[in-house]
């Protein structure tokens, strides 16, 4: 288990730009680097903008970044008793992209954030989105639809398991034991990784978030967006 001594000096998490939408919900992101090209990053389920630190001080000649924090996650809303589905995070973003004035971009997926991405993808193609266009699609690590499916989504939905991961257990544990998942070598995990983890499992609403969240995961459209993956024309990886 990685140490907590010292956890006082932890690195503290800030709140960057917000971004409210016209139901009122605020996400959080940061904006970094000037210029006409742009690429908007979606993190993976229970984590945040800050799990793309390392992309935070790259500088690509011309090129605008956005590191957005998905509703439930990071300091973004988490609302009670509202919409958390695939759909509704993709019309958030989609809504972002159209305040921003933003009509090309590239997009980069991760995880949970990957199925946002393909549902953006989705909305584009099937609602023939003219003005809107994803020039290059990087997924990482993105399950297909019908095998989401992992122990965490169906602890998540149990409400006795819930309660006891969420509300019982201290949170350095269910941080070491997320850590031990998502490393394949537990060893290479950093102080870092363990602070980020730690920091946003306390963030108030977040135990009633990542219930919503994983209860909604499945898009209700789901054979929409599956017929619609062939049909995506830019380069993905």
């Amino acid at each position: 288990m990685i140490s907590i001594t010292n956890m006082a000096q932890s690195k503290s998490f800030q709140r960057n730009d917000t971004f409210l939408s016209k139901n009122h919900v605020a996400l959080n992101y940061l904006e970094k680097n000037n210029g006409e090209n742009v690429v908007v990053f979606l993190h993976g389920f229970s984590l945040n903008l800050f799990s793309w630190e390392n992309f935070h001080k790259e500088i690509i000649d011309n090129t605008r970044f956005y590191f957005i924090d998905l509703k439930g996650f990071g300091f973004s809303d988490k609302p009670k008793n509202s919409d958390y589905s695939i759909t509704e995070q993709s019309n958030l973003i989609i809504e972002f992209l159209d305040t921003k004035n933003i009509k090309k971009f590239s997009l980069v997926g991760h995880s949970y954030g990957g199925l946002v991405s393909l549902a953006i993808s989705n909305e584009i193609i099937r609602n023939r989105i003219d003005d809107l266009e994803i020039q290059k699609l990087i997924l990482l690590d993105v399950p297909a639809y019908k095998e989401i499916n992992p122990q965490f989504l169906k602890v998540l939905k149990n409400k006795f398991l819930s309660f006891f991961a969420l509300d019982v257990l201290p949170t350095c544990f269910i941080t070491n034991h997320t850590l031990k998942r998502t490393f394949y070598n537990y060893k290479q995990a950093k102080k870092n990784h363990f602070e980020r983890y730690n920091y946003f499992f306390k963030i108030q609403g977040i135990d009633y978030s990542m219930r919503e969240l994983a209860n909604q995961i499945i898009p209700v459209n789901i054979d929409e967006i599956e017929k619609s993956l062939p049909l995506i024309s830019c380069p993905t990886l």
